[in-house]
This record gives C-alpha cells, sequence and structure tokens, in this order.
C-alpha cells in the first residue's frame, strides 16, 4: 500500500467535495454526519489528519491522508 498525506487550505470545503465526488471512501456512518461533523472531529478529536485507507487507484492500494494548512503549521513549529 502507498501512503499519501495532502496539505489542504480548506477541511470543510475539501470534504463538502470528497463527499459528493467518492462517498464511497467514507464509513456510511460518517458520511451521513455531512462535512460540517468530519471537519470539526478532525480538528477536534483527531490527530489532525483524516485518513481514507483501502482506495484502489489504477490498480493500485493507496492510503491517503488531509491535513490542514494550519494543524500542518503548528506541528511543525511544536
Amino acid at each position: 500500500m502507498v501512503d499519501f498525506i495532502l496539505r489542504i487550505s480548506g477541511v470543510h470545503t475539501w470534504h463538502t467535495i470528497s463527499l459528493q465526488q467518492h462517498p464511497q471512501h467514507y464509513l456510511v456512518l460518517i458520511r451521513s454526519l455531512g462535512p460540517h461533523a468530519i471537519s470539526k472531529y478532525q480538528k477536534n478529536f483527531d490527530a489532525g489528519v483524516y485518513s481514507y485507507p483501502f482506495i484502489t487507484i489504477n490498480g493500485t492500494l493507496i492510503k491517503h491522508g488531509v491535513v490542514s494548512l494550519e494543524t500542518l503549521r503548528q506541528d511543525l513549529v511544536s
């Protein structure tokens, strides 16, 4: 499995678009909560990275995580 970490500037916007284009990347329960709740969870209760495991792209199994620019900056200076 190949791992990617993507730095994004708008967590809510990312999850809104991702839920529309790739709803299968989210667990059904998480998907039903919507982008606002997912963004809040990512910021307040997780390590700041929301991971999408077991995604197949062109026959290659990948996992990608998204982290906000703000969280990445804080992590790099602390």
